[in-house]
């Protein structure tokens, strides 16, 4: 009987730290997202050649590579 109650508890305690993980991430402001591809130079090079976004917005970048480990770097122009 004591172990039920304590399950119950339990179940209970992370239904509610769920919902409200779920509900912080949901108050989150939504980002403008850019996906990249990397291949190799032979096969096309990146998927852009440049990226343009606003300043002080925030900005997600989704890099993925199609085929080897590929470097990148960030810097002024």
């Amino acid at each position: 009987m004591r172990r039920e109650i304590l399950a119950r508890i339990l179940v209970g305690l992370l239904t509610v730290i769920a919902l409200g993980v779920w509900a912080v991430v949901k108050s989150l402001p939504a980002t403008d997202t850019m996906e990249l591809r990397a291949r190799m130079p032979e096969n096309g090079g990146w998927s852009r050649e440049t990226l343009k976004a606003e300043v002080g917005k925030p900005l997600t970048l989704r890099l993925t590579s199609d085929d080897v480990v590929h470097g990148f770097a960030v810097g002024k122009t």
